[in-house]
């Protein structure tokens, strides 16, 4: 009997040795004969070698499970961590003359015979695992059923039949059907319809909330189940949540009072570093920083324990951590990018991602294009690669496209939120909503008369058709006010990240401690910086010794800085606005009642009003806005008018406006009065 020996391709994991050549690797099966004493290979010495291949042979091996063990070493003589992949090696009998596949045959419940199934189209070839057919299931009738296949070779010889079960169900159009009971059991199913009833009312889609009679059980694990049937009396499936059944005293846990931690070795209760934190019920999202500064480069363990005022330690909780000394490194910027759906149409080959050359695009996003995607599911992959070339891993997100009909997403019309107990639909306290079949809902939640303790938010929505929504559950905890005095701040200082490279913190000598910082400006000093983008960073040190740090902003120093700046006309309701900007080479206009331009000095005529006009300008360093309140009203001219007045012979006699008392059509007085003819009679 031949034998076939396997021989499995690996990847390589990537090992990132900043600055460092890789200049050797080398192997093991199982036990290690020692650093620089496994098996050689040779790669090219070069930093990144995620992409070299070797082949091992397993003829030696005994059939089984095994592990290969890979490591790698740097032009330092610094040998890595082992990259570990078990596999299993099995010796496989190989026949002389395979005989190919010739004739494949499915059935459905019943066995007709062999070869009385319904045959498959099929290529003769030895292997058909990838084989892929259709069947037709018009004939049959709702329930289990099993698809049965079979094949035989070119020496007449017949498989064993494959079997797979499947449910058949007539497709009804989702909303048509109400469900009209729900009921419930624990651990045995007494059987349909035999379960406790829930009490709800019916829809087609069904939000509830049921309190469970947990009486009869015992202390333990117990399953709750679940159905509904519809008012066509299909029942569905069966939902299942495990849980815990205990009975709980009623006791007043003690505060968590200490807290310490350790690295790798047990210095033993209360010896070691102790954590920094006010007394407390629940710890749970407790955070603190540690500076292994003294650990050498490795593997380590990080061990955190706490004491309550009862003098009870907890559990020892681990987190294993890798530490390593990096050498600063300037990464190159990220320059282009790709995706495709499906099927990969080989680098530089894929609809192309706009992107802006940067360090960091985990945020980029972008819109894809999905017009000519069946309905099904589809997997959407991008890469991108950098100035030098390198392309990254694709990356993959599965989803599902169907095209929908429009009336399948009503507007959404109500939305209300309750506490704890169901008051029923309709009930809730309700939300201030916009309109939209998709809406982000930002709302307050009174809890005035909540008592302390654990507690349960649950919103729900309502569309046009009078349809409920799931209800979102989120668990909250109610504690009382801490009233002890928060520790002042007693320094503060800033950094700057430039290129990837963080510099010294500035102290701003001028602080006086405080408790808040939330309204507290500060001045950087950007003499002598380089043009480019930096990132801002804020420490805060408290007068117990905690430290605080926060990414406020990121910036460009630039030596072009826009500032905007217009000046205006008015002729009537015609506005004439001039540019008196610096630096700009783009200009945006909002005139402020809906109208825009993109126009340097534009002319715009507006209807009687107030308006807030705002000039948007920028250039490669920044964009910069200035805005003016006006006032458009239009002032009618005043007309000609005729008047008689009666002046005595000799006598002398200085017109004036209020001889004629006029005023124009908008009530303004006249100010100044022509006379252009005089006829006396």
């Amino acid at each position: 009997m031949k034998k076939l020996s396997v021989i499995i391709w690996f990847l390589i994991l990537p090992v990132w040795l900043y600055g460092q050549n890789i200049t050797s690797v080398e192997y093991y099966i199982d036990t290690d004969p020692g650093v620089g004493a496994a098996t050689q290979v040779n790669p090219t010495a070069g930093i990144d070698i995620k992409n070299f291949s070797f082949s091992v042979p397993f003829d030696a091996l005994t059939n089984g499970f095994h592990k290969l063990h890979v490591r790698a070493k740097d032009e330092n003589g610094v040998w890595s961590q082992s990259s570990i992949r078990a596999f299993f090696k099995e010796t496989i009998p190989t026949v002389a003359d395979p005989n190919n596949i010739v004739d494949i045959r499915y059935f459905i419940d019943a066995d007709p015979g062999y070869g009385a199934g319904l045959p498959v189209s099929v290529t003769q070839s030895e292997n058909v695992r990838n084989l892929s057919f259709n069947f037709d299931l018009a004939s049959l009738s709702d329930g289990f059923h099993t698809l049965s296949v079979r094949a035989q070779d070119a020496g007449l010889r017949w498989s064993n039949v494959t079997s797979k079960t499947f449910y058949k169900e007539t497709y009804i159009a989702p909303n048509s059907l109400d469900i009209v009971q729900i009921e419930y059991f624990f651990d045995a199913d007494p059987g349909i319809n035999a379960g406790t009833d829930i009490t709800f009312t019916a829809g087609s889609r069904i939000t509830f909330s049921a309190d469970l009679d947990l009486a009869g059980l015992t202390r333990g694990f117990h399953a709750l189940n679940i159905r509904a049937r519809d008012q066509a009396g299909k029942w569905s499936g069966v939902t299942q949540k495990n849980f815990f059944y205990d009975e709980i005293e009623s006791t007043t846990l003690p505060n968590i009072t200490y807290g310490e931690y350790f690295i790798d070795t047990d210095p033993g209760q209360e010896n070691g570093t102790e954590l920094s934190f006010s007394a407390s019920k629940n710890v749970r999202n407790y955070q603190f920083e540690f500076t292994p500064t003294s650990l050498p480069n490795g593997f380590h363990t990080l061990y955190v324990r706490f004491r309550d005022a009862n003098g009870k330690w907890s559990n020892t909780l681990t987190h294993p951590f890798f530490y390593e000394t990096l050498e600063a490194v300037s990464l190159p910027n990220i320059t282009y990018g790709e995706y495709f759906i499906d099927a990969d149409p080989g680098q530089k080959n894929g609809t192309e991602i706009p992107i802006s050359a940067a360090k960091n695009v985990q945020d980029h996003q972008f819109n894809i294009d999905l017009a000519a995607l069946t309905n099904g599911f589809h997997t959407l992959s991008t890469r991108f690669h950098d100035a030098l070339g390198k392309w990254s891993e694709t990356m993959q997100h599965h989803f599902f496209y169907e095209t929908l009909p429009a009336t399948i997403l009503p507007q959404i019309e109500y939305a209300e939120y309750f506490l704890d107990t169901d008051p029923g639909q309709g009930s809730g306290t309700s939300i201030t909503i916009g309109s939209g079949t998709d809406q982000d809902i930002d709302f307050t939640v009174s809890l005035a008369a909540a008592t302390l303790g654990f507690h349960k938010l649950y919103v729900r929505t309502r569309d046009q058709r009078g349809k409920w929504s799931m209800v979102h559950e989120r668990s909250f905890y109610i504690d009382k006010p801490k009233v002890a005095a928060q520790p002042k701040i007693t320094s503060i200082k800033y950094f700057m990240e430039f290129n990837n490279v963080l510099a010294e913190g500035v102290v701003l000598s001028e602080f006086t401690p405080e408790t808040d910082l939330k309204e507290y400006m500060f001045e950087i000093d950007l003499a002598g910086k380089p043009n480019g983008e930096y990132v801002l960073f804020f420490s805060a040190t408290n007068e117990l010794g905690q430290i605080s740090h926060t990414a406020i902003d990121t910036f460009n120093v630039c030596d072009n800085v826009a500032k905007a700046a217009f000046d205006y006309q008015a002729a009537g309701l015609v506005y004439t606005f001039t540019d008196a900007s610096t630096l700009a080479t783009t200009w945006a206009w909002d005139f402020g009642n809906g109208k825009t331009s993109a126009d340097i000095s534009p002319v715009h005529t507006y209807t009687t009003g107030n308006y807030t006009v705002c000039l948007t300008v920028s250039n490669d360093c920044n964009s910069s806005t200035e805005c003016v309140d006006i006032l458009a009203e239009y002032n009618n001219p005043p007309t000609a008018a005729s008047k008689y007045i009666t002046i005595n012979e000799n006598e002398t006699h200085a017109f004036t406006i209020d001889d004629f008392g006029y005023s124009d059509l908008d009530g303004n007085p006249m100010k100044e009065l022509t006379i252009s003819s005089l006829i006396i009679a």
